[in-house]
């Protein structure tokens, strides 16, 4: 399975190998990594409604990993955050119905319009 990265999940990832969450950096790097080469991890992964296509992972220590399914010529994942749980949360509630632009690498929010 293909798998992106936004640059929001990048930057929360970098800090978690410079702040101390050596265990959490490793995992995460594990899980992309398992994501890329075959499914087996996606039966870890647990859907969220507040995302359209949203899948949670959690990892050790109270982490979650934040991903959206997103269609187009292919199928993909693209990993949208990576935090503690509470982190997760405020994330998922402030992005409600909100979808991942391949074009500009960012959620936006959905309206009528634009769905």
């Amino acid at each position: 399975m293909k798998i992106s990265l936004s640059k929001e999940f990048m930057g929360r990832f970098r800090a978690l190998k410079t702040s101390g969450k050596k265990k959490q950096y490793e995992q995460v790097s594990a899980i992309l990594m398992e994501l890329e080469i075959d499914d087996t991890v996606s039966k870890r992964l647990h859907p969220d409604s507040r995302l359209p296509g949203c899948l949670k992972y959690e990892l050790a220590g109270g982490y979650r990993i934040v991903f959206q399914k997103v269609t187009g010529t292919e199928l993909f994942l693209v990993a949208l955050f990576v935090g503690s749980h509470d982190d997760a949360d405020k994330f998922l509630n402030n992005h409600k119905g909100w979808l991942f632009d391949p074009q500009t690498t960012r959620l936006k929010r959905l309206n009528i319009v634009s769905y």
